[in-house]
Parts: structure tokens; C-alpha cells; sequence
């Protein structure tokens, strides 16, 4: 049975996705001449990583569709803020600079509690790290320009790239090629979307 390297991820909104690279073009004039070198993360792989399960065998992934989605049951839709530079793991060695989130930020750490719940009943070894929600902007080649560097980060340290509806989480499988990952969507899970006349639009 074939590999896969899967993960599940939140999505951004379009007006999300276009500011994100807004930001980016922004970050990579700052950053021209800082010898860092980042590698910017392409627009087709902006989003939120909830749970990365790393390589499975392809037969495991209808049980996996399965658990998750019993494990999501009617969790609700929420807006979810996506602001404020960070780096990992610490500003004297930034390997990877990122964005954080704020509003809704307590609902989607109780959903990738959820999905860490639903991937342990699937035969994954439950997450150890606290979750962290951020979008990735960069990774960074070298540690030469970190002093540089972090002076752009500190200039672009309140940047936001607004809010959007999160609205249903997904699988993707990642093929590791030369000139970069490519991503498949292979299975979509929606969001309750509260009623009308009613509803939070917060986890119950």
C-alpha cells in the first residue's frame, strides 16, 4: 500500500490568503540584504496546521476520515483573527517566522484538542508540544542575518492579516518535490454554522 505524508490544516479566506502575501512581499524587501536568506512559503501553501501525522499508509485514511469526523461531531464555526510576527524558536536562532492568531484563538486550540483526541483513537501518538496556532510565513536558511532580521520582524510586529471565518478543516496529503511541497486536499470536514435565530458561534 502506497505512503502518504499527511496533515490536517485550517484554511484562510481569499482576503486572508492576499494580505498574507501582501505581508510577505513587504517582509522580503525589509529582509534583502539581511543574509538570512528566508524561503517564502508559496500562496498554495498558506493555511493553519492543526496536526501533522506524517507518513501513513494510504489504507488508514478512511478510518481516519472516519474518527475525525465523529471527533469534530458539531463543533461550531468561529472567526479567527490571524496577527502579530513571531519567530521560532527564539529571536537570537529564527528558523521560522510566522503569524500568530488572536480572536478565536481559544476555539481553535479546543479544536486541535479534538482532532488530537480523534487521531489517538486512530493509533497516533497523542501531541506532547502545546498547540501553538500560527500561519507560516517563512523559513529561514541561515542564522547570519538573525540580528538583521529580527529588526524587520520587530518593524512589521503588529501586521495583521485580518479575520476569517473558519469554517471546516481538512486533510491534505504533501508530496515532497524539488521545487517545492505540493499539496491535495483529499478529504473536507464542515463546521456547525449556527442558526439564524440562535447559537454562539462558540464550542459547547
Amino acid at each position: 500500500m502506497a505512503m502518504l505524508r499527511l496533515f490536517l490544516a485550517v484554511d484562510l479566506m481569499e482576503a486572508q490568503k492576499k494580505a498574507a502575501l501582501d505581508l510577505i512581499e513587504r517582509l522580503q524587501k525589509g529582509t534583502l540584504f539581511t543574509q538570512s536568506f528566508p524561503k517564502w512559503v508559496d500562496a498554495s501553501q498558506l493555511h493553519i496546521t492543526m496536526k501533522f501525522l506524517g507518513a501513513v499508509d494510504a489504507g488508514r485514511v478512511p478510518e481516519i476520515i472516519r474518527n475525525v469526523e465523529a471527533g469534530i461531531g458539531s463543533f461550531p464555526a468561529f472567526d479567527l483573527s490571524v496577527e502579530r510576527l513571531g519567530v521560532f524558536p527564539n529571536p537570537r536562532e529564527p528558523k521560522v517566522l510566522w503569524v500568530g492568531t488572536d480572536q478565536g484563538k481559544r476555539q481553535i486550540t479546543q479544536l486541535a484538542a479534538r482532532l488530537d483526541d480523534a487521531l489517538v483513537r486512530s493509533g497516533f501518538e497523542p501531541e506532547m508540544r502545546e498547540f501553538h496556532p500560527h500561519l507560516t510565513l517563512a523559513r529561514i536558511k541561515a542564522l547570519r542575518g538573525a540580528s538583521a532580521l529580527m529588526g524587520v520582524v520587530d518593524s512589521h510586529r503588529d501586521a495583521s492579516v485580518g479575520v476569517g471565518r473558519v469554517d471546516h478543516v481538512t486533510l491534505y496529503s504533501s508530496d515532497l518535490k524539488p521545487e517545492g511541497p505540493e499539496y491535495l486536499a483529499l478529504h473536507c470536514w464542515p463546521l456547525r454554522v449556527k442558526e439564524e435565530n440562535g447559537g454562539s458561534g462558540t464550542s459547547e
